[in-house]
């Protein structure tokens, strides 16, 4: 489970409280916020989809097991942000796309 964790830590590293001053900025943090909820639940069913697939329930192919853990993470990537990315941040981006968890 150090997927969830690592978004986790990745969303509330930073905080966002200076987006809200702008109505603009506010209104597309808000609704980019669906890209992270819609993502966070594909996420569930993608480690859904792995853990059946590594108790042998499923006969799909190893491509399509990790495109339904790598294709919600590279989404949730592209969410709204609080500001740039720090240092420890693009680092743990890295390890996970070097990892393959991040499509």
């Amino acid at each position: 489970m150090v997927i969830p964790g690592r978004l986790w830590w990745l969303y509330f590293d930073r905080p966002g409280q200076a987006l809200l001053r702008v109505l603009r900025t506010a209104l597309v943090w808000g609704y980019g916020h669906y890209l992270i909820f819609a993502s966070t639940a594909a996420l569930g069913a993608g480690l859904a989809v792995a853990v059946d697939d590594l108790s042998g329930r499923t006969h799909i192919s190893l491509l399509a097991t990790g495109l339904s853990l790598g294709i919600p993470v590279s989404v949730w990537s592209v969410g709204p942000r609080p500001r740039a990315l720090g240092r420890r941040q693009r680092a743990t981006l890295r390890v996970t796309h070097l990892c393959g968890w991040n499509g």
